[in-house]
């Protein structure tokens, strides 16, 4: 975990994962350009979310150009990845596997891709176990959503969030698999 961390402290990188990554603690990717996450459709990242003291642990903020791809995100409570502000993110070939229900408290996972401001493309994403929705747009994001996206027990495949007085979030639905 540690080289990661240290490759994120510069720009204009390509992580090719060579095996599973469990995180120890949050990993923000801050005020960062044109970094790549590539699972290479074999690796998983596990976010070691604690229950009960939900904190995100996989966040980019105010970074542009990052791309999070053919991974597997799991053991997460509140979100697998937190968009704050980042600009042309892509998702694809990702998938979010929020906790299952255990008991009824309810404790599986909150939501999957949440943008807060931010502008995004997902492209081919697995969805499942979202107490909230497989995707959540707030506060002015822009999303667009092309391939084949799944959702599986997810309360919303998709939620959009307005505040009384804000402009709309803008959702392209390219794929034609949502619908308002």
């Amino acid at each position: 975990m540690i080289q990661l961390r240290n490759l994120l402290n510069s720009d204009n990188i390509l992580i090719s994962l060579t095996e599973d990554i469990e995180l120890t603690a949050p990993l923000e990717i801050a005020n960062k350009n044109t970094i790549v996450i590539d699972g290479q459709g074999r690796y998983t990242i596990s976010l070691n979310e604690d229950a009960k003291n939900k904190k995100n642990m996989f966040v980019l903020k105010n970074s542009n150009a990052i791309v999070v791809k053919n991974v597997t995100i799991e053991d997460y409570y509140s979100t697998a990845i937190f968009l704050y502000k980042a600009e042309n993110v892509f998702v694809e070939d990702v998938v979010l596997k929020g906790q299952a229900i255990t008991d009824e408290n309810d404790t599986r996972s909150n939501v999957g891709i949440d943008l807060d401001g931010a502008t995004a493309k997902i492209s081919n994403i697995k969805s499942m176990n979202h107490r909230y929705a497989g995707i959540r747009v707030r506060n002015e994001s822009e999303i667009t959503l092309d391939g084949r996206n799944e959702h599986t027990d997810d309360k919303n495949d998709i939620d959009s969030q307005v505040k009384t007085g804000s402009k709309d979030n803008i959702i392209n639905d390219n794929s034609s698999n949502y619908s308002e």
